[in-house]
């Protein structure tokens, strides 16, 4: 559901890419991420089905109401992370002046959001859907919850670095496994070199291209398969490509030589 937003990670494009991706499954209207610290918070992306008066008051009640709601509980700070899924709907928002102002005045149905929370901040995710379109439904809520864990991984990464401009394909890669591979723990070193050899790359050339002793990838390789319960290439292959149904071959292209790293 996200495979185009995780290849675009550390690009101009990331945030239209997971607007474009959860449009298409959720039918939202607006998607806004931002970071929440103990009494700031500050706006990251923002994108919409097309540009309207909705997008710049939820940005004004972000800068300027959020803060002093009572219900922003689960976006404070923790002291050990989570990750978790949170509903609003039009009834909902009748209780504080600036969400019946939110909702009512602007015809919203209802909010999803995704929440990571950290010791030292929160990033969250919040889709927002249109009267015309309906509130979120239960399978809605539950479809997000399947993808909550890739897409707080996502943006974490994204805004976390920072970048401004695209990267080289096999960081990209590297990036999947990251977000793939999130409740493995693996390391950015063991990524990296999962990254190689899903480019058929061998041991020697990772060791070259990496500037570390073959004995060196041959341990970071066995770590990563023993993380990710593989034994084999085609199996780490077949991770990436139906981790979270993304068209791998089409990213990598269909030719050996693109699959041996030569693209």
């Amino acid at each position: 559901m996200i495979e185009s937003a995780i290849l675009a990670i550390g690009s101009g494009k990331f945030s239209r890419m997971l607007f474009d991706s959860l449009n298409k499954h959720l039918q939202i209207q607006q998607l806004i991420i931002y970071q929440c610290r103990t009494e700031d918070v500050q706006s990251l992306a923002i994108e919409s089905s097309a540009h309207d008066e909705v997008g710049d008051e939820i940005q004004r009640y972000i800068r300027h109401c959020h803060a002093h709601d009572s219900d922003r509980g689960p976006y404070r700070p923790s002291k050990s992370w989570d990750i978790r899924v949170s509903s609003i709907d039009s009834t909902f928002a009748d209780g504080a002046a600036n969400r019946t102002r939110l909702y009512d005045d602007y015809g919203l149905a209802g909010k999803l959001s995704v929440i990571k929370r950290m010791s030292d901040q929160v990033l969250a995710l919040s889709l927002y859907r249109s009267r015309e379109a309906g509130p979120f439904t239960a399978k809605d809520r539950a479809k997000l919850e399947v993808y909550q864990g890739y897409l707080a991984a996502a943006i974490h990464r994204h805004y976390c670095w920072e970048l401004h401009q695209d990267m080289p394909l096999i960081e990209r890669i590297k990036n999947l496994f990251l977000v793939l591979s999130a409740s493995k723990r693996l390391s950015e070193r063991e990524a990296l070199v999962c990254a190689y050899v899903l480019l058929g790359y061998s041991n020697e050339a990772i060791a070259l291209n990496l500037d570390l002793s073959f004995h060196s990838i041959v341990t970071y390789r066995r770590r990563a398969y023993a993380k990710l319960g593989v034994t084999s290439q085609s199996e780490l292959f077949s991770i990436a490509l139906n981790g979270c149904g993304l068209d791998l071959r089409a990213t990598l292209g269909s030719s050996p030589s693109c699959l041996a790293g030569h693209c």
